[in-house]
């Protein structure tokens, strides 16, 4: 019981860090955007 319930925690943490890891790439993008438009 206890180990089904970790393990559903588990893919929501996973899917989580996914979305996390995806805002990241974005930021990191837009700012390289945004120096590109500077220089």
């Amino acid at each position: 019981m206890l180990r089904k319930h970790r393990c559903g925690l588990m893919d929501s943490l996973h899917e989580s860090q996914e979305r996390v890891d995806c805002l990241d790439f974005l930021v990191w993008r837009m700012e390289k955007e945004k120096e590109r438009e500077v220089l």
